[in-house]
């Protein structure tokens, strides 16, 4: 016998109410829990609708992955005038991959003077594969500190951090 899944009552109660958080929300439930790209593209659509960055990201995550970048790019770049962050990474991405790395960098150095740590850690990684150290160093530790790829992976980010900042000093021009 088979378990039917069902979104919680609550959930979607106020999603059918409009609010746009908990669209979003089931959407998320239904793209995560249910599997259902369907329906999580269209509660997603709804809180869209209403101007829910989050929602709008989202979209420009699914239409990614179905392969359709220009909708993708023109979902993102609307999140990401709205200042949902982790827009600014995924389209830094999707410029870098077109040839656009000047406008990605734009992006990545707006979004982490904001604090996101995947675009912190995008102008550290770029910047220490043009041999600029220092400006490695800077947005590697900005990163490091405020959680980055190191700690998500369960190392310890003081270790780490030492260890890179040691492995950056190490390729800095002496008096650096």
């Amino acid at each position: 016998m088979a378990i039917e899944t069902v979104p919680p009552r609550d959930l979607v109660e106020q999603a059918e109410a409009g609010e746009a958080e908990a669209q979003s929300s089931l959407g998320r439930w239904y793209a995560d829990v249910a599997g259902d790209i369907v329906s999580a593209k269209a509660w997603f659509a709804r809180a869209a609708e209403q101007g829910l960055g989050k929602a709008i990201h989202n979209l420009g995550i699914l239409a990614l992955r179905d392969g359709e970048f220009e909708l993708a790019t023109r979902h993102l770049a609307r999140s990401a005038r709205q200042g949902w962050l982790p827009s600014f990474f995924v389209l830094g991405q999707i410029l870098e991959s077109d040839g656009r790395e000047q406008d990605a960098v734009r992006l990545y150095e707006d979004a982490a003077s904001q604090g996101d740590v995947a675009c912190q850690d995008a102008l550290g990684r770029r910047a220490f594969d043009e041999e600029d150290f220092e400006t490695a160093l800077h947005w590697t530790r900005k990163a490091a500190e405020a959680g980055g790829p190191w700690r998500r992976h369960g190392s310890a980010p003081s270790t780490m951090r030492d260890s890179a900042s040691r492995d950056i000093r190490s390729r800095l021009p002496s008096g650096g």
